[in-house]
């Protein structure tokens, strides 16, 4: 986690900035399985699933997002000034992924990790636990970064040239907003059916 967190500050390319950060996020993932309990190994594959989601919805936009012009992918972080101007809905879609991934509230990339840290606290794993949110709050930097290029950084007009390729993923990134977005509200379908799936990979 504290290679992927410190290494993902300093990346300009989105490619290099996902290989960092999903060495952050695999670290996450051990968390639950270093608890050594139930719970941790249920916290672990709720939140392997919810990366899953993420990590599509994320490759969806940046493997679909195509310059008008220069007919290039978007190679660099600063590729996404604006970009809210050009594809609209897609930029929504892609923060609420990049907001899920920092795990902010309600959405399901949060209750991932509170459960990830229940599991840590059930375990009496203390500098464990101060490490993680310490790595979590450095995440939430360079995640609110990008939400930042999207909406608010002052913006080059050759760059808002940018379109999708494929209109079709806009209904797979719908779907995946929704299950981000929904996970609180069906939270007890959600568990039931992870607890089922411990128990059975248990």
């Amino acid at each position: 986690m504290i290679v992927g967190s410190f290494g993902a500050l300093k990346q300009v390319r989105i490619k290099r900035f996902l290989a960092y950060t999903s060495i952050n996020q695999i670290g996450f993932i051990l968390l639950g399985i270093s608890s050594g309990s139930v719970l941790g190994l249920f916290a672990s594959i709720m939140y392997l699933f919810l990366y899953i989601i993420m990590n599509l919805s994320f490759f969806a936009v940046f493997l679909n997002t195509e310059h008008i012009i220069l007919k290039k992918n978007t190679i660099y972080l600063s590729d996404l000034y604006g970009l809210n101007r050009s594809i609209n809905e897609t930029s929504k879609h892609f923060a609420i992924t990049i907001l899920s991934m920092a795990g902010l509230p309600p959405l399901g990339g949060f209750f991932g990790k509170l459960f990830l840290y229940f599991a840590i606290i059930e375990s009496r794993l203390d500098f464990t636990l101060i490490i993680s949110l310490f790595i979590s709050l450095i995440s939430t930097y360079y995640y609110l970064n990008i939400i930042r290029y999207l909406f608010f950084e002052k913006h080059m007009e050759i760059k808002l040239y940018y379109y999708i390729k494929k209109i079709e993923i806009t209904f797979f990134l719908r779907l995946c907003s929704f299950l981000l977005l929904s996970f609180p509200f069906f939270m007890h379908k959600y568990i039931n059916f992870f607890f089922k799936l411990t128990f059975s990979c248990a």
